[in-house]
């Protein structure tokens, strides 16, 4: 298991209402105070998760169970290969598996090669950067250094990169009708954003676009819609995990590395 630190990054700013941003970042660390996971349904045709979180982690081959009280989102993350769907049991999962380099409690894992790899998601843990930073979505020159630096961030994973600094990106994947899935900035806040119906990629990244995200990097591992969140803490008497997608039915099913946010209770 992989933890890495996130937080609320507008919650110490004096929010005057000149910045439509900053009211937005504003009011979504507000609204946790009332529920662990913020939903945003304000553009048709997606649903967009800011979970209230101060540590967001990488899981390598075993599907976090929806009993683990301290967490409030999990979802798929990287690209799997195909010879692991050969495999009858979660136990012979290998990183190798995985698409593209990747980093778990520090230490670095080469996976198999994937052209559509085009980015990935890198997290310094509890140890922050000079420039303030704990995270970031980076291209994949940029991703690949990051795997190089010493010290290594404290984990990470690549995937296809749909937006980049607000500008869309060139996709290797095929542009047809799929529900699709991508971790986002928006502001200064982290979250998934799941179409709620399918569309061609190209129209997804046209609303993502619209709801003012920068930076997007594609969420996929094949059963990529097995997902669940928890909306209330522990101490409270709702506290229950909701499925978000169901797994899939009629095949097998083989999770093999997960996005997960974690609240401190």
């Amino acid at each position: 298991m992989c933890i890495i630190a996130y937080g609320c990054a507008n919650s110490h700013k004096n929010v005057t209402g000149n910045n439509k941003q900053e009211m937005a970042d504003s009011t979504i660390c507000n609204m946790w105070s009332d529920s662990l996971v913020v939903i945003d349904e304000s553009i048709a045709g997606l649903r967009i998760y800011y979970p209230s979180t101060s540590v967001v982690g990488w899981e390598f081959a075993n599907e976090p169970d929806t009993t683990r009280e301290l967490l409030c989102f999990v979802c798929a993350a990287s690209y799997t290969g195909k010879s692991i769907y050969h495999n009858k049991t979660v136990g012979t999962i290998k990183h190798s598996d995985i698409a593209g380099r990747h980093i778990s409690d520090g230490i670095l894992y080469e996976g198999y090669e994937c052209d559509n790899n085009t980015g990935g998601f890198v997290s310094y843990g509890y140890n922050v950067r000079e420039d303030g930073k704990l995270w970031d979505i980076l291209d994949r020159d940029t991703y690949m250094e990051a795997c190089e630096k010493d010290p290594l961030p404290h984990s990470a994973f690549s995937q296809e990169l749909l937006i980049y600094k607000g500008k869309r990106k060139s996709f290797i994947r095929p542009d047809r009708p799929e529900y699709y899935r991508a971790l986002c900035r928006i502001g200064e806040n982290l979250c998934v954003i799941d179409g709620t119906h399918k569309h061609l990629l190209v129209s997804f990244v046209d609303l993502l676009i619209s709801a003012g995200v920068t930076d997007a990097l594609y969420l996929d591992m094949g059963d990529w819609k097995y997902s669940w969140m928890r909306k209330y803490p522990v101490d409270d008497e709702r506290c229950k995990a909701e499925i978000i997608y169901e797994k899939p039915q009629g095949r097998g099913y083989y999770g093999s590395n997960w996005l997960v946010f974690q609240y401190v209770n």
